[in-house]
């Protein structure tokens, strides 16, 4: 299973932060969870472009929430 943490926004999430997104061939242009967002301006990672994945919003080491996508194989 590959993991791959986006930075982001610098202040902290709104929102249902336990919200999960599960995509069967993740190819989003935009990734939202919390208010805690990317967009395709910063592509998606190989470990997980066009691939069945899992993203969820985790704390940040420096106190800001990321979102983390997971390949689910």
């Amino acid at each position: 299973m590959s993991m791959h943490r986006c930075a982001a926004r610098p202040w902290p999430a709104r929102g249902n932060t336990d919200a999960r997104i599960f995509s069967l061939a993740l190819e989003a242009e935009l990734l939202s969870i919390a208010g805690v967002y990317r967009t395709s301006e910063n592509p998606l990672p190989a470990s997980v472009q066009g691939k069945p994945t899992q993203v969820r919003l985790v704390p940040g080491d420096d106190g800001n929430d990321k979102l983390v996508m997971e390949a689910m194989l």
